[in-house]
């Protein structure tokens, strides 16, 4: 590989994430940004890499490198991601900060709007949560993670009729996951207390 092909330094370095080899990766992301350090592109893919490193403070400035690149066409992307990972520290503040950026510039990012969701019931401000969950749902389909939030909202919101459909949902599309098994506990928690208060 010729070494000022910034591109190739990349795509190696996603080889070596898919060997195992995060130290080799690392390196070529690096030759890759020196080379390229106006790539909105491989800035955010090594930001992503380096969350994932647990090298949160590289991370961001990286994200934030790729999203002032004048060349870099998807900035919500890399603000999204930012905003996740910010998460994985936890920064609940820095992560809404960026999470809001990114729906600044695409206010339909289904990513950011379930983790803005996310971040709103971790705050408890449910009726947030709930308003990001059907924003989500306008432009994607729950997955069962997304579906297991919808029911916490609504337990704590009270709307009986919400929470039915976020549990029908839950039964009909993903009925061997772990939401799924996470909710029957709980169902059972709240058959075993109803018994026990009669």
């Amino acid at each position: 590989v010729m070494p000022e092909y910034a591109e190739a330094h990349s795509s190696i370095a996603l080889a070596y994430i898919h060997m195992d080899q995060p130290e080799k990766a690392e390196a070529h992301y690096q030759q890759a940004v020196e080379l390229k350090p106006d790539d909105g592109s491989i800035q955010n893919n090594y930001a992503v890499f380096l969350c994932g490193q647990g090298k949160y403070a590289e991370a961001e400035q990286h994200f934030l490198t790729a999203v002032k690149s004048r060349r870099y066409r998807t900035p919500a992307e890399a603000l999204e991601n930012l905003g996740v990972c910010m998460l994985q520290v936890p920064d609940l503040e820095k992560a809404e900060t960026y999470l809001r950026k990114a729906l600044q510039v695409d206010s339909r990012l289904p990513g950011a709007l379930l983790q803005m969701a996310r971040v709103s019931a971790e705050k408890k401000r449910m009726m947030s949560a709930r308003a990001y969950l059907q924003r989500y749902q306008e432009v994607a389909t729950l997955g069962p993670d997304g579906l297991w939030l919808g029911i916490q909202v609504e337990t704590e919101l009270g709307d009986m009729a919400a929470l039915r459909e976020y549990k029908l949902l839950l039964r009909q599309n993903y009925s061997d996951s772990n939401e799924m098994r996470m909710l029957l506990e709980a169902e059972a928690r709240e058959r075993d207390e109803a018994s026990g208060q009669q």
